[in-house]
């Protein structure tokens, strides 16, 4: 059984949201050259996502981004390497500057579970949630799929 978690966007929403821009107007200017590119660009900055397979069976994990929606980076890793899980609290904040030097930031704030290398340090992240709880039940599912510890909950 493999397990596909997103993690989230590449690019960070204003710049997703601009590549889907950039594909309308691709896609209003098809018939020129510059359309066509527009096109290309626009899809892949509106479609570029991150996220974590893990294969239970095998019990390997793979680090990816997807690309036009293809998992076509990130290569497997043993399980066996990682000594256990960690639900730490994220906060991430994507910053645009406009022509005026006016910032525009976007936070977003969840729970991620991270598998932890041998010096006990977050190593990979493997699913984001929305509250410390689905976190926390997350966290047991995953610990009971990969018989792994968990090691803390902050």
């Amino acid at each position: 059984m493999i397990l596909n978690n997103k993690l989230g966007k590449t690019f960070g929403p204003q710049l997703s949201l601009s590549g889907w821009i950039l594909l309308l107007f691709g896609i209003f200017f098809i018939t020129d050259v510059m359309g066509m590119i527009l096109v290309v660009l626009g899809f892949f900055l509106g479609s570029m996502t991150d996220g974590v397979l893990i294969d239970v069976n095998q019990r390997r994990i793979k680090k990816y981004s997807s690309p036009f929606g293809l998992n076509l980076t990130g290569r497997w890793e043993e399980i066996q390497e990682h000594s256990g899980l960690v639900v730490i609290p994220f906060r991430k904040e994507y910053a645009v500057l406009s022509r005026s030097n006016l910032r525009n930031a976007t936070v977003t704030s969840d729970f991620r579970i991270f598998l932890t290398g041998p010096t006990h340090k977050p190593r990979y992240p493997v699913k984001a949630c929305p509250t410390k709880e689905a976190a926390i039940l997350e966290a047991d599912k995953l610990s009971e799929l990969l018989h792994i510890p968990i090691m803390k909950i902050a």
